[in-house]
C-alpha cells in the first residue's frame, strides 16, 4: 500500500508539461549618452527591451539588434553581454532606472560609453 500515498503526492505536484510563466517585459529608452572626452548628449532614440524570465535570466534586444541572453547577478542587479565587437554591461539602479556601459572588448578606450536609461512595464 505504499503506492497510494505516492499517488496522491503526484496528484497533488503541478503538472510537469505546465507552460512557463510569461516573461516580465520593460521598455527602456536612453535618456542621455556620454563618450569619454565628448559632451553628454540627451536622448539618442536608442531604445532597449528587457524581457525577465526569472531573477537570474533574461533577454535584451538593444536597438532593435537581438534578443541577446543575460545572465542577472540577482543581487548586484547587473548582467553583461557581447555585442560585436563591444561588452554591454547592463545594471539596474531602482527606481526604473538602469545604467548601461558600452566597452570596446579590446583597446581604444575613447569608444566607452556610459548610458542613462529609463525603464517602465509593457
Amino acid at each position: 500500500m505504499r503506492v497510494l500515498p505516492l499517488l496522491l503526492a503526484l496528484s497533488a505536484a503541478p503538472a510537469l508539461a505546465a507552460d512557463p510563466p510569461a516573461p516580465e517585459v520593460y521598455d527602456c529608452s536612453v535618456l542621455q549618452a556620454c563618450t569619454v572626452g565628448q559632451p553628454c548628449r540627451d536622448d539618442d532614440g536608442t531604445l532597449v527591451e528587457l524581457a525577465f524570465t526569472d531573477f537570474t535570466h533574461a533577454e535584451i534586444t538593444y536597438g532593435g539588434i537581438g534578443p541577446y541572453p543575460l545572465a542577472l547577478d540577482a543581487d548586484l542587479r547587473q548582467g553583461a553581454w557581447r555585442m560585436g565587437d563591444v561588452v554591454m554591461q547592463f545594471r539596474l539602479t531602482g527606481d526604473g532606472t538602469a545604467t548601461l556601459t558600452v566597452t570596446p572588448e579590446f583597446g581604444d578606450f575613447d569608444r566607452t560609453q556610459v548610458q542613462n536609461l529609463h525603464c517602465s512595464p509593457q
